[in-house]
């Protein structure tokens, strides 16, 4: 997936698979739709069927805010600062606002799993569904009264649909939520995540949340040398865009590997992951054990970060001896914890309270196997994805030779 933020402060969570995240790529706005068929719309069910023909889809334009007020005699008036992206401003200019509807689609995104409450006043009649779950609505004009409810939302990105009608006279229409943790708030681009391409603006502070068991690349605009990357745990960085403006805001980046910026990647974490164990036998109370796991992810075993690249034969020879290294340490801990578990044998033999100390041995002594089978296997593939870079670089020279020689 490639998921993009930005005008406002967003959440993108990866919640899978291998993603790209784009910060600051786009504005935050809702896609809305206009529709209309010539007939009077008495209500919410009348609306649903007019933007459900095509056909009568006469006018596109942004949502920024939810926060349409006044007694506007044409649509570019009650859109407001919205009108500036209407698909045809002369349309809008001279088209009243009565008999329309509205489709607004896109999404949003929570970072906590809890209820999160919204809330919509209208003049007419209003639909505002989350995932395909109609959450709040009203069937007829009733502008004094707000329609609340709420929704159990987990961590990630949700699918956001809110259908909107005007028949006659006052023209309103707000939506609030209190996604963003501080109260019923105006629904702005700050809460919403666009479906929709291009776009440009400044970006805001956002939360880019990759998986654990995946590769998760943020892009950047700038130059590694524009931003300052401070780690604060294990899994989690803080990027700040040192430009002027800070155009790309200061994001914290979750369980993310890679930073691509506009003059290379730059890796966050190498492709290991380290645990230890307290290992309880006889002798060897508490003594920590470590072994790894060839899992994509930290540095345990690496006194380097590995290029892990094929671009050149230089870097391609580089990552080999990288895992030639690591292979080695993996074969030491391998026969180091060997060792402990036959000496944990010998004293099982005349104790039984060394019982939970061999199934710890146990398991840590099939974890190195694994260990030390994966990167043996990342051997094999590097060397086979380094023959045939040999491969395609000696084609591409006898190429070259051969058009030499023709042209000669």
């Amino acid at each position: 997936d490639t998921i993009s933020g930005g005008a406002g402060n967003d959440i993108m969570n990866g919640a899978g698979g291998g993603d790209i995240f784009r910060s600051g790529l786009q504005v935050n706005a809702l896609d809305v739709e206009v529709f209309r068929n010539g007939s009077t719309i008495h209500n919410i069910n009348d609306a649903n069927s007019v933007v459900a023909d095509s056909n009568n889809l006469f006018l596109n334009y942004r949502a920024t805010s939810l926060n349409y007020t006044g007694n506007d005699s044409t649509l570019a008036e009650f859109l407001g600062n919205d009108a500036s992206s209407v698909s045809n401003m002369a349309t809008a200019s001279s088209t009243v606002v009565d008999n329309l509807a509205f489709r607004m689609r896109g999404s949003i995104a929570v970072e906590e799993a809890r209820l999160y409450t919204f809330s919509a006043q209208g003049s007419q009649g209003f639909s505002v569904s989350i995932n395909g779950q109609i959450v709040v609505d009203q069937f007829c004009g009733c502008t004094s009264f707000v329609e609340t409810a709420t929704i159990h939302l987990d961590p990630g990105v949700h699918s956001i649909e809110i259908i909107y009608f005007d028949r006659d006279g006052l023209e309103k229409f707000e939506v609030r939520s209190d996604i963003a943790g501080q109260g019923m708030q105006i629904l702005d681009g700050s809460d919403f995540l666009s479906p929709s391409a291009g776009g440009s603006g400044s970006d805001g502070n956002d939360t880019l949340l990759g998986a654990a068991e995946y590769l998760d690349i943020a892009e950047y605009s700038g130059n590694k040398t524009d931003y300052r990357i401070t780690q604060i745990s294990e899994d989690e960085f803080m990027i700040e865009d040192l430009r002027s403006g800070s155009p790309n805001g200061r994001d914290l980046l979750r369980h993310i590997d890679e930073i691509e910026f506009a003059d290379g990647n730059y890796t966050l974490k190498s492709p290991m992951i380290a645990r230890t164990l307290d290992f309880h036998s006889e002798g060897h109370l508490h003594e920590p054990l470590s072994y790894e796991i060839l899992n994509l992810r930290t540095n345990k075993l690496f006194t380097r970060t590995p290029t892990m690249s094929l671009d050149s034969m230089a870097q391609a020879e580089d990552a080999k001896i990288t895992l030639e290294e690591a292979s080695a340490r993996v074969a030491f801990y391998r026969t180091y914890v060997g060792n402990l578990q036959s000496e944990s044998e010998l004293r099982y033999e005349h104790s039984t309270r060394s019982m939970n100390a061999m199934t710890s041995i146990n398991s840590s002594l099939f974890d190195t196997d694994i260990a030390k089978t994966s990167a043996e296997f990342a051997q094999a593939l590097l060397k086979i994805n380094g023959n045939v870079l040999m491969r395609v670089q000696s084609n591409n020279m006898q190429e070259n030779i051969l058009a030499l020689v023709n042209g000669a």
